[in-house]
């Protein structure tokens, strides 16, 4: 192949498009990007279908779930890049990541059996 410019995935065509816009557009962009299509959505659509005439409490318990969720998740990615490096959080979190999904596909054996 020629050397020529090489494609930019996502992730970096976002980051470069939230460049200098702070940490909130920037986690806003990513959030809304990664959330596409993912449980959490498909859980929200059979919530509004399942109270279609409560759309409003549907959405504040989501986007209260969420937010709680969310602060959490950021107080303990603060406090633990305090102590550990970044490669080791990113490393842990892919290991983690697989774990769960290895578990989903039945992979691994359920938990609580005997």
């Amino acid at each position: 192949m020629g050397r020529g410019r090489e494609r930019a995935g996502a992730p970096d065509r976002i980051a470069r498009f939230t460049h200098g816009h702070g940490a909130v557009a920037t986690s806003f962009v990513f959030i809304t990007f990664a959330e596409f299509g993912d449980k959490t959505q498909l859980l929200t659509i059979n919530l509004a279908a399942t109270f279609p005439s409560s759309p409003v409490a549907v959405f504040v318990g989501v986007v209260g779930a969420l937010t709680l969720r969310t602060g959490v998740d950021a107080f303990i990615g603060e406090q633990a890049e305090r102590v550990l490096p970044t490669l080791f959080i990113e490393a842990a979190s892919a290991v983690v990541f697989v774990a769960f999904g290895l578990f989903v596909f039945g992979v691994v054996g359920s938990l609580g059996s005997s």
